[in-house]
């Protein structure tokens, strides 16, 4: 925990850095998320990362797009300080990243997502077009689910611990079940791995 605890003096636990980033750029990091969420370039306003969250550099989450149905998508028409319109017309899709999500390097999350699930992953250059799923693993371009990190009722089970919100202390010292499904669900989850693989299998 010593040994820890000297090297959290960066962005994984920096409350007053998340404050920051909230109060003048609207965006929202919850604790121990890291990486390229902390880029005020790439981030949209509005943005919602949860807990626990690791992002790769060159990750962009995109909130607005030009639009095709008007004459021209050239930017006088939505950017003010153009100084042809007085306000952006467009609408705002703003989206909400689950805990513990892990988006691979230059993904990009495009308006038309509003949710990208707790414990999602996402593959390195991925173009994310609509809503990924809790623990769905999502590559390409358009980004599809190629599979999901465990088995449904796993996956349920995990959903309900919301581990992400226990205690800094809980976490850190039960570091080594987390290594393990079958572990931890044998001490945190209600119900048991194992007996969740016999059902499985009936």
């Amino acid at each position: 925990m010593r040994l820890l605890k000297k090297f959290r003096k960066n962005e994984l636990d920096t409350f007053y850095l998340r404050k920051l980033f909230k109060q003048f750029y609207d965006i929202e990091i919850g604790p121990y998320s890291y990486g390229g969420c902390f880029d005020v370039y790439n981030i949209a306003p509005g943005t919602k990362i949860g807990k626990f969250c690791s992002f790769a550099s060159g990750v962009m989450v995109i909130s607005t797009n030009h639009d095709p149905t008007k004459i021209t998508t050239h930017p006088f028409l939505f950017k003010p300080y153009l100084g042809v319109v007085k306000e952006d017309f467009r609408v705002v899709r703003n989206v909400h990243i689950g805990n513990d999500v892990w988006i691979g390097q230059n993904a990009i999350i495009l308006p038309s997502v509003s949710s990208i699930g707790d414990g999602a992953v996402i593959g390195a250059g991925a173009v994310v077009t609509k809503d990924v799923p809790p623990y769905a693993i999502a590559v390409g371009a358009p980004a599809r689910v190629i599979k999901y990190r465990f088995d449904q009722p796993t996956i349920d089970n995990l959903l309900e611990t919301k581990w992400w919100d226990w205690s800094e202390k809980k976490i850190f010292e039960n570091w080594q079940d987390f290594l393990d499904p079958g572990k931890f669900s044998k001490h945190f989850l209600k119900v048991n791995y194992h007996e969740i693989e016999k059902k499985s299998i009936r």
